[in-house]
């Protein structure tokens, strides 16, 4: 910490110790609702197999493909990604409710946002 008047502190150091997350999550889009943007938080476990094949995926509520955001193997850890209400195509979507799925494993977890212009 450095003051005004130019004198310093030291603050004392603190251990984090950050463990595995045992099981799978997708969480709730934030903010909901959103515009431009948006952020997905996700988690993978610590499983046997090291390396688990992640995909998260828009849709719309007709149950189309909007956007793929996540098609890629991922090891245990925490995660997040970003939604600018763009297509797969780059064009931007129209303001509405949309649908975003994990899929990973076995495991399949789907929430809702909406996109608000």
């Amino acid at each position: 910490q450095i003051d005004f008047n130019g004198k310093y502190e030291f603050s004392n150091s603190v251990d984090v110790n950050i463990t595995a997350p045992r099981t799978f999550l997708l969480g709730q889009n934030y903010p909901n609702p959103f515009n431009p943007q948006t952020r997905i938080n996700y988690q993978i476990p610590d499983i046997s197999a090291g390396r688990i094949k992640v995909q998260i995926t828009v849709y719309n509520l007709l149950g189309m493909k909007i956007k793929t955001l996540v098609s890629e193997s991922k090891t245990s850890g925490y995660y997040f990604v970003y939604w600018d209400g763009k297509d797969d195509a780059g064009n931007l979507v129209p303001t509405g409710t949309y649908i975003y799925r994990l899929e990973a494993n076995n495991y399949i977890s789907t929430k809702r946002m909406v996109l608000i212009k």
